[in-house]
């Protein structure tokens, strides 16, 4: 009788915590993602994602959400780009035969920030390109201003790691307008400013840069993004070195390498390491400089890291023989 199956799955419903309150469940999930308490995040998400008392529009947002935190434990990990990430995007697209349009712009999206990570090394990003320009079509024919504003701030951080600063910062205001109609969220802005300020540092205005990196950091502390917040730290503390601030530098790049090891990220201590390396460098603490190059060389060959691995070697090389050298009166 076609009745018992439904009697069924209403009865596992009830007495599974975990399939009831989707929408609550869902922003616990972001919430623990921002917070960088990955494990519990991917756990509640996984276990949503299959619960077949949710309808399929709310597994597939907790396949997307899944998606988005596998890939934040392989940046964390240096194993992006992180394939299964993939896979749970084709599961999520896998459940309705016929999306709509505003939950085939979130497709589209989420497809879109996995090629733009799989397709970095190379910088081309055909692919990425396709979905983010898709997304955009979508988001606008939905009327989704906060969505166009992500694919449009996507399609910007391609252009930038092409090359192409001036549109790439040109995409990154429409998508701060964008965002700011829809009503502002304080996570995006520190988006919108650590990826401007970019454009700015890597068309050689570095001072110009820095507020940027520091609202970027402000930004994100605001919004609760604790694993976010230790990036932009870093960025800000670099950045900041770089300036020969290196005083002012040391209280973000000790926040970043507190938070690093607080959720336990190889990537965050390897590049918080190398940073206060430098810092210290730049102020004579030449024993402090050691230190930090050493524990980002150990970190970053740990986990396969070959850039932070070559800078912090040739960084110890250069304190070594800065050591032996002799003063000159």
């Amino acid at each position: 009788m076609s009745w018992i199956p439904l009697l069924l799955a209403a009865a596992l419903t009830a007495t599974n915590p975990l399939c009831n309150d989707a929408e609550g469940k869902l922003e616990n999930v972001q919430r623990l993602r921002l917070l960088g308490e990955l494990p519990t995040a991917h756990k509640l998400a996984a276990s949503a994602a299959a619960c077949e008392g949710f309808t399929a529009e709310e597994r597939i947002a907790f396949h997307l959400e899944l998606a988005r935190i596998l890939d934040r434990e392989g940046l964390h990990q240096n194993t992006r780009p992180v394939i299964e990430a993939l896979r749970q995007i084709d599961a999520a697209a896998a459940l309705v035969e016929n999306p709509g349009t505003a939950l085939a712009a979130k497709l589209e999206l989420a497809r879109a920030d996995y090629h733009y990570r799989a397709e970095l090394r190379m910088r081309l990003f055909p692919t990425a390109t396709l979905h983010a320009k898709q997304a955009i079509n979508l988001f606008q024919e939905a009327g989704d201003r906060r969505g166009e504003a992500d694919a449009v701030h996507r399609l910007g951080l391609i252009l930038f790691q092409r090359g192409e600063l001036e549109e790439a910062r040109t995409l990154f205001d429409r998508s701060l307008e964008l965002d700011d109609e829809a009503g502002s969220r304080p996570f995006f802005r520190g988006e919108y400013y650590r990826h401007a300020g970019f454009t700015l540092y890597g068309g050689g205005d570095l001072e110009a840069a820095i507020p940027f990196f520091e609202r970027s950091l402000e930004y994100r502390k605001q919004a609760g993004a604790v694993d976010a917040s230790l990036f932009a730290a870093t960025t800000y503390g670099s950045a900041l070195v770089d300036a020969g601030r290196s005083q002012e530098a040391l209280e973000p790049l000790l926040y970043a390498l507190m938070i690093a090891e607080k959720i336990d990220s190889p990537t965050g201590k390897s590049r918080a390491a190398l940073a206060l390396g430098k810092l210290y460098e730049g102020l004579e603490d030449l024993a402090s400089a050691t230190h930090g190059y050493e524990l980002a060389a150990k970190i970053a060959r740990d986990i396969g890291s070959q850039s932070i691995e070559r800078q912090a070697v040739e960084s110890l090389q250069r304190v070594a023989r800065r050591q032996v050298m002799p003063l000159t009166p």
